[in-house]
């Protein structure tokens, strides 16, 4: 986290995708930010759940930047974090630009309803897939 101490380390479980919404386990542990996920001990709780997924969890070398600005939505009983975030990847042109508004209390509706808003701003595409894996499409596409 840009500025702070500390790090965010999140398990994001397999994800179920309808009509562009996501829905996955997401667990996260802050940890110093100078800290290496996979010897602290105790080992972090989004670690122990990804490595009873796989045992394949070394470093990779896809570095990816992102700039978040966050802003809470509430109206009545909902609230919504709706986050943008521009990531790019060091040394390459790759941009990738997304809106992503999370219900974390309230109506579901209300997130069609903020679709629709900012739709009417500009052409919008719903995700099949997550930023990183947008950039690890990327990638391979840049060959070795």
């Amino acid at each position: 986290m840009e500025g702070s101490s500390e790090a965010e380390l999140t398990y994001k479980g397999p994800a179920e995708v309808r009509n562009g919404v996501f829905r996955r386990l997401e667990i996260t542990s802050v940890l110093p930010a100078t800290a290496d996920p996979l010897t602290t001990e105790p080992t972090p709780t989004p670690l122990v759940l990804a490595r009873g997924v796989t045992a394949d969890l070394g470093a990779t070398d896809l570095i990816l930047e992102t700039a978040r600005r966050t802003m809470q939505l509430r109206r009545g009983e909902t609230r919504i974090d709706l986050e943008l975030d521009i990531t790019t990847m060091p040394g390459t042109d790759f941009r990738d630009i997304e809106i992503e508004a999370e219900m974390i209390h309230g109506d579901p509706a209300d997130l069609g309803e903020l679709e629709e808003s900012i739709s009417a701003l500009g052409r919008v595409e719903r995700s099949v897939k997550g930023k990183r894996a947008r950039g690890w499409s990327y990638r391979e596409m840049l060959g070795p």
